[in-house]
């Protein structure tokens, strides 16, 4: 009886933790969908070179690594890795 509790209880606390995920994943579609707009316009107003380096500057800041940034044919692509403060 007891392990069907324990059973219970883990399917449960795994049930709660996929609902964050899936609700994380939404947050980071929305803010990827910001911060391409956001480079769309920059490179509209200072030009692709001063984005980079800006984008470069803050990623260091917040300690992530820019994993790409742009796709080979020029649209804009923004995905980063967090570093876990090792920068």
């Amino acid at each position: 009886m007891s392990t069907e509790i324990e059973v219970e209880a883990l399917r449960a606390q795994c049930y709660r933790i996929f609902t964050c995920i899936r609700e994380n994943l939404k947050q980071i579609e929305q803010s990827q969908a910001l911060l391409r707009e956001c480079v769309r316009l920059l490179d509209a107003r200072i030009g692709e070179e001063a984005t980079n380096r800006m984008l470069a500057r803050a990623c260091l800041k917040v300690g992530v690594i820019p994993k790409t940034l742009r796709q080979e044919d020029g649209e804009t692509l923004v995905s980063y890795v967090p570093t876990d403060g090792e920068v």
